[in-house]
């Protein structure tokens, strides 16, 4: 998998959400098993997020 930042829009709750990229592409999302975690500007400084196990484990060897 991989972690990537987006956008979402979903304007009604009977539509079907559509994600974007930063550039405002759209994103085709695979079927089968996808997770998407959203976070609230306000909190985003809050949390760190890692696209992968190496770069977590980088941002935390001490």
């Amino acid at each position: 998998g991989k972690m990537i930042d987006i956008t979402w829009s979903r304007p009604t709750e009977n539509d079907v959400t559509k994600y974007y990229d930063m550039q405002g592409n759209e994103i085709v999302i695979n079927q089968g098993r996808t997770w998407v975690c959203t976070t609230e500007n306000k909190y985003k400084d809050k949390n760190k997020y890692y696209a992968t196990v190496e770069e977590y484990n980088a941002a935390n060897t001490k």
